[in-house]
């Protein structure tokens, strides 16, 4: 008798352990599933910073190149009602706002290459998330 009361005593002692093994799982898959809740809101946050900012260069640049394309514009004008042969400055101010419209257009690929690797990462960094909980869960296995 002493044998199957021995296994009575093994049958709780390992079901406690079952039990706290459980408990320590899903107290580390809370804690898991916080973290992925945190890195979204801390992307979500992100991603309307970026959003704001890219908002709010887009309205710089639409601003600085009206700021410099009317004082062109009207000295151009300036310069053609002044003299015939005004060919060559209104070329030069038409260049000038030429390559203003290339290095917007250029701030904005970047600032789309920006969100773009900033989106990357953050999928990366779930990716990773991901991958080292599975190697926990093999581990524990």
């Amino acid at each position: 008798m002493d044998g199957i009361g021995g296994r009575r005593r093994l049958a709780p002692k390992s079901s406690a352990e079952d039990q706290a093994l459980d408990q320590i799982a899903k107290e580390a898959e809370e804690r898991l599933r916080a973290k992925r809740q945190a890195r979204a809101e801390a992307r979500e946050i992100r991603m309307k910073e970026l959003e704001k900012q890219q908002k709010e260069q887009e309205e710089n640049a639409d601003r600085q190149f009206d700021m410099l394309a009317e004082p062109v514009a009207r000295s151009a004008r300036a310069s053609i009602n002044r003299y015939m042969s005004s060919r060559r400055s209104s070329e030069d101010s038409l260049e000038d706002g030429g390559s203003l419209r290339e290095i917007r257009h250029e701030l904005k690929e970047v600032e789309d290459k920006f969100r773009k690797a900033m989106i990357t990462n953050a999928q990366l960094d779930n990716e990773k998330a991901s991958l080292t909980y599975q190697i926990e869960l093999l581990k524990d296995k």
